[in-house]
């Protein structure tokens, strides 16, 4: 089942010069792609395509039109966890009021997102690809 972590942890540790997967990860530093199409692409790549690796597609909120995406390891998540808190209470969303103090759109949709919709405690913002990846393989 975790066949493509040996795989990815061979890849990475067989590099030169590199002494761990956190730092040959973060010093790619691959930016998030403005599509999501593209974002989960590189993220599936990154993984060596392996078929552990899940993403659904969803769109968030009942009246607009907001994509994401969720994606975990198969056998380190829970699929009934993120089924019942995180799938439904996002695609369950009624609307987007902007939270205070965001200046934007999206800002106010992840703060509320995070403050008022995900019964979870572990949320983290990531600035780039490979920081996502780092947190998918150790279970966050």
């Amino acid at each position: 089942m975790f066949g493509f972590l040996y795989k990815k942890a061979k890849a990475l540790f067989s590099k030169k010069g590199t002494d761990s997967k956190q730092e040959d990860l973060s010093q790619k530093q691959t930016p998030v792609s403005r599509t999501l199409a593209d974002n989960i692409k590189t993220i599936r790549e990154e993984m060596l395509l392996s078929c552990d690796v899940i993403s659904r597609e969803i769109t968030i909120g009942k009246e607009r039109s907001t994509r994401a995406a969720i994606i975990f390891i198969d056998g380190m998540a829970d699929k009934k966890i993120i089924n019942d808190n995180v799938l439904k209470p996002l695609m369950n969303i009624s609307g987007f009021p902007i939270s205070p103090g965001s200046t934007d759109r999206k800002t106010g949709i992840i703060k509320v997102i995070e403050q008022s919709v995900l019964a979870i405690s572990n949320i983290a913002e990531v600035q780039n690809i490979n920081e996502a990846i780092s947190e998918l393989l150790t279970g966050n």
